[in-house]
């Protein structure tokens, strides 16, 4: 429905391009599709966190083909993605 907002470059070297970008309502499955097709020789990792907490998923690029597995949003992933613990309300944190 929008375009991806929020790029911003993580890592940049010549063995290694990091970096991140927030979409809504799910995960950005045709661009990674495209990039696969387009660069098959490339290799990424990927991984989509929810900030909503209504999906999250893990993958892979890789000759030319892209691997995704959704996974339960869980407080590790979301370290791993936003670099933070979550903040939830304690309500929420019991559950």
């Amino acid at each position: 429905k929008w375009n991806s907002y929020s790029f911003h470059v993580l890592s940049d070297s010549p063995d290694r391009y990091e970096f991140k970008f927030d979409t809504a309502w799910s995960v950005p499955t045709p661009v990674f599709d495209k990039i696969a097709e387009l660069f098959p020789s490339l290799e990424l990792d990927l991984v989509s966190f929810d900030e909503g907490w209504n999906f999250a998923a893990r993958g892979h690029v890789t000759r030319g083909l892209l691997f995704l597995r959704e996974l339960e949003a869980t407080d590790e992933l979301y370290k791993e993605v936003y670099w933070c613990a979550p903040e939830r309300e304690e309500a929420e944190a019991t559950q």
